[in-house]
């Protein structure tokens, strides 16, 4: 079995969230871009209708300034989209300001959320990284809402996914083994609950606080699947199963403190 990890982590209503010290998580962050929704046909294209971004809101919001070592970094948002909605919605953009006690705006920045198919009542986390700003201490920050998205149309249900709390990560150098001094492991297990054969599109996770905070959110596209070479897509068939890790800072993690909780997400398609 091959194992594959790939580090990445990720970047509605109004919600605010003080600090009064970094005690949350941070981790690099992959922005995503944004497309137009364009629709062809007839004589003249159009440009849908995209959902309201009303009963979609911002929960779990924190921020942190601890970097993966343990020092100062740069600040960091994180939080889950909640689609209070009755249907099922796509990408949501919002925007994150952070603002100091003082009451200066240290910056606003954009994220998006990392599913691309959100069932109603359900969430999606999502992070922002504020370039430059470093150690704030104290900080406020607040998200909004700009945009819904419809839902990515090839989503397919039947994919069951579990993940274990963040551990150490081994690293093998020379034929002796250390724990990374800045990273800790997330794995799991992606399961085809389904009657047809599915291809894994992506694994979320969200790491949260004892207060039900998202200190850290991350991604992978990367697994382990039954007779998996490299090249091959993480086709799974009816009762198949496979692994995934994500890789998280450890820094921010042991300053969230005790009572950690991890939360993940799959999205796959149907297999071509």
């Amino acid at each position: 079995m091959l194992l594959r990890a790939l580090l990445a982590t990720l970047a509605a209503g109004v919600t605010a969230a003080v600090i009064a010290a970094p005690t949350a998580a941070q981790g690099p962050l992959t922005r995503r871009a944004i497309l137009p929704m364009l629709a062809t046909g007839g004589d003249a294209g159009a440009t849908p209708t995209a959902p309201s971004t009303a009963g979609v809101s911002v929960r779990g919001l924190a921020a942190s300034s601890v970097a993966a070592n343990g020092g100062a970094g740069e600040l960091r948002a994180y939080g889950e989209i909640v689609n209070g909605t009755a249907a099922t919605i796509g990408e949501v953009v919002v925007e994150v300001t952070a603002t100091a006690p003082e009451g200066k705006v240290l910056g606003h920045e954009r994220g998006t959320s990392r599913l691309d198919a959100v069932a109603p009542g359900g969430v999606s986390p999502f992070g922002v990284l504020f370039e430059g700003v470093v150690n704030p201490g104290s900080v406020t920050v607040t998200a909004q809402v700009i945009s819904v998205a419809a839902p990515a149309p090839d989503l397919a249900p039947g994919l069951a996914v579990t993940a274990q709390p963040p551990s150490n990560v081994v690293l093998s150098e020379d034929g002796g083994t250390t724990t990374s001094a800045t990273q800790l492991s997330v794995v799991g297990v992606v399961r085809n609950a389904g009657e047809t054969r599915l291809e894994v599109v992506q694994v979320v996770i969200a790491i949260h606080d004892a207060a039900g905070n998202v200190v850290f959110a991350g991604f992978t596209n990367t697994f382990a699947m039954p007779f998996l070479d490299d090249d091959d897509a993480p086709v799974l068939g009816p009762g198949q199963s496979g692994s995934f890790q994500v890789l998280v800072p450890r820094g921010p993690i042991m300053a969230a403190g005790p009572g950690l909780t991890v939360q993940a997400w799959v999205e796959g398609r149907p297999a071509r």
